[in-house]
């Protein structure tokens, strides 16, 4: 007993003391109530990026403070398997392949063949029975109940951007846009440069500053003349204009072998000689709809004059593409529209495309869709000049689907038209067979690759790796069997216009399946660099894909060029300027990527740069907004190229970016690659100080470098996130 109380003494000596010590209870602990306090087990993207507390709402309170978009990251069952098992599938797999190949020597069955596999194993597992589509792969009649994951990848797959244009709008743009892409660049820049001068915040009228906007027309209302829908230029001028649209857009006035990439309709200036002077009374719908299609050409031809100031010009076009609207009335009345409104949908949407109005063409092509189903022509009900026409029109579908992120107006699926055949008197159809077949490829990768409307069996079976190897094998595909008409000579020009502008649509749509990947590494290598500077580009598992985009960026540089000087006015269309724009964007990035910087590479860029200065006249902001981008771009590149380290080690600078208590000594920089730029000797004394007091700034972007080396290559393909 006495040794109980001697213990009960000592442990009350000890309690005594341990609250003497203890720290005062914290005075602002009592302003949030009890109930209000929570532990969010997981942050969004945004916040984790950032590292900031997330309030773990959907979208979650920074996010929305922010205007930022809200992710969160997609779980991942991990499934444990014995490294025997694993070796016994890896080798079974490669033998089945083997026998699969010698069974099937052809690379492009052989795919075909998988696809049926992985469509009948999705409809088995969930039940199903399968209906044979037309493009003969059996397709789930109705689709498996989504589970939590199922859910979030389904998200993951709508993954795009709200960007703002010039006035205001918000409009929606998917991870295939030109736009997102460069938005994720700003994001990636953004990220590095305040991290690194926290005293550098006026970034406004800056590439940096121009984050969430892109440049567009759509909010702008189209101009509305009050003209004579019936009038007509004199014969001559009727000539010359159709004479320059037919070379440019179509069949190059039937000089090209290729017999153009387009076919716009019966553009046959004879159809004035017979004609009294029309009016609405005497007119019959389809010779409406045929003079509809001339105003809309006549628009067209005139933006393809040279480049100039010419005011009167601007009023020419609109005042022309006033009267196709005129005559064409209203698409949306079912009891006055035709199949005929199909080409003068087509022609009006391409003249809205060079104007910089997306949105009102992406609404004009998927309105020309409808009328082509609701007529029957997708599924063959309609002669050859009808055939020519709608597949012009799917082409360009299926291009704004790239170019704005979007899914298409009318499935591959429910498209049974036969594809264009040669015809006496008409131009030949295999540059047109190509494209549509090529077009059918950006279809998969927008909606498959980039997962913005995934086939069911591709969303359950294919992983990005999967759908990366089958758009390639695609494209490679396309580029084997091509005609000789459409080869490249081994020179790599060629006379024909429309064939040079096909070889630079492959080429981007390669940059576009592998420009996920090429981004990623770009970040992964800057992170690398300056955080242990044991980078090593030839050890990427992707470097393969990284060569090829970079050789086809190159491609669609000299292409653009030859393109260009093929015309004694050297007026390129958006098409091409849109393809040389997105190789200048790859071959920038790719400065960041390789040691050794070409020469040609640089000279290419400028070559862009040139072009959009010489676009850019009176109020076309478009072409002076892309030139802004690329010189802002360029200008950020060559900072983090050029700029020195001043010779002392990394880990012992006061703004390392390696935490202090890492204790790593690396040695002095001697690669273009240095982390001078944020070791900036030109940062001003003030922003040095502030560096000085801000020592978190270091950790913060260590690890948000740490960040990007841990990201997986391929998760761009299911989640746009920077």
């Amino acid at each position: 007993m006495r040794r109980a109380s001697t213990t009960g003494k000592e442990s009350g000596t000890r309690t005594t003391n341990s609250s003497a010590q203890r720290l005062p209870v914290n005075h602002r602990r009592h302003k949030v109530a009890p109930e209000q306090r929570k532990r969010v087990s997981t942050a969004c993207n945004s916040c984790n990026v950032r590292r900031i507390k997330c309030s773990g709402e959907r979208p979650c309170l920074q996010c929305r403070n922010g205007s930022r978009e809200c992710q969160y990251p997609v779980v991942v069952e991990k499934i444990a398997v014995p490294r025997t098992d694993l070796e016994e599938l890896t080798a079974k797999c490669k033998r089945l392949e083997a026998c699969l190949e010698l069974a099937i020597p052809d690379e492009a069955s052989r795919r075909d063949l998988m696809a049926r596999t992985g469509a009948a194993a999705f409809s088995n597992s969930g039940g199903s029975t399968t209906a044979t589509t037309t493009a003969g792969a059996p397709a789930p009649a109705s689709a498996p109940a989504m589970g939590p994951n199922d859910a979030q990848e389904d998200e993951s797959a709508q993954e795009g951007r709200m960007l703002y244009d010039p006035d205001g709008t918000q409009r929606y743009l998917g991870p295939t846009s030109g736009a997102a892409f460069l938005d994720l660049i700003k994001e990636f820049m953004n990220t590095m440069f305040p991290l690194a001068w926290p005293g550098s915040q006026n970034l406004e009228g800056t590439f940096l500053g121009s984050l969430g906007r892109y440049q567009t027309f759509d909010s702008q209302p189209l101009v509305v003349h009050d003209v004579d829908p019936f009038w007509l230029p004199i014969k001559t001028e009727v000539t010359v204009m159709i004479t320059q649209l037919r070379y440019f857009v179509q069949d190059g006035s039937g000089d090209f072998l290729s017999g153009g990439i387009y076919y716009w309709g019966d553009l046959d200036p004879s159809f004035f000689d017979s004609k009294e002077p029309l009016d609405s009374s005497a007119a019959d719908p389809r010779t409406l709809r045929q003079l509809a299609l001339f105003h809309a050409a006549f628009a067209m031809a005139c933006l393809l004059e040279p480049p100039g100031d010419n005011i009167s010009s601007a009023q020419r076009n609109e005042a022309f593409f006033a009267r196709a609207r005129l005559l064409l009335g209203n698409p949306l009345d079912t009891n006055t529209n035709t199949v005929h409104d199909i080409s003068v949908l087509a022609m009006m949407s391409i003249y809205l495309v060079e104007m910089n109005r997306r949105d009102a063409a992406y609404m004009y092509v998927s309105l020309g869709m409808q009328i082509a189903v609701m007529h029957g022509v997708h599924c063959g009900w309609v002669d050859e000049l009808g055939k020519r026409t709608f597949w012009t029109l799917y082409i360009i579908d299926r291009w704004l689907s790239v170019l704005m992120g979007r899914p298409p107006a009318v499935a591959d699926e429910a498209i049974r038209l036969a594809m264009p055949t040669e015809i006496v008197g008409l131009p030949s159809a295999v540059g047109l067979r190509a494209h549509v077949e090529l077009a059918k490829i950006s279809g998969y990768i927008v909606c498959n690759t980039y997962r913005i409307a995934p086939c069911p069996w591709e969303r359950q079976t294919a992983d990005a790796s999967y759908r990366i190897d089958n758009a390639l094998g695609w494209l490679t595909g396309w580029a084997a069997k091509l005609p000789p008409q459409l080869q490249l000579p081994d020179a790599g020009f060629t006379s024909d216009r429309a064939c040079c502008e096909l070889h630079m649509a492959y080429n981007q749509l390669l940059i576009l399946t592998i420009r996920p990947i090429f981004f990623m590494a770009v970040k992964r290598a800057v992170a690398e660099r300056l955080t242990n500077r044991c980078w090593s580009l030839e050890t990427h598992p992707h470097i393969k894909y990284l060569r090829v985009c970079s050789d086809a960026a190159r491609r669609n540089l000299r292409l653009g060029r030859w393109v260009r000087d093929l015309m004694p006015s050297r007026k390129m269309l958006l098409t091409s300027l849109h393809n040389i724009f997105n190789a200048a964007i790859i071959l920038l990035l790719h400065q960041l990527l390789f040691d050794r910087l070409e020469e040609h590479d640089t000279q290419g860029v400028s070559f862009v740069v040139e072009c959009f200065d010489a676009e850019a006249t009176g109020e076309n902001h478009y072409p002076k907004d892309c030139a802004r981008v690329l010189r802002g771009l360029g200008s950020l590149v060559h900072r983090l190229r050029n700029q020195k380290h001043d010779g002392s080690s990394l880990g012992s600078s006061p703004t390392s970016i390696v935490p202090p208590s890492s204790q790593v000594q690396h040695p002095a920089a001697i690669t273009a690659y240095d982390v001078g730029f944020i070791l900036n000797p030109e940062v001003p004394k003030q922003i040095e100080t502030q560096q000085a007091q801000q020592p978190s700034t270091a950790g913060a972007l260590y690890h948000e470098l740490s960040n990007w080396m841990d990201h997986d290559d391929l998760q761009l393909y299911n989640n746009y996130l920077v």
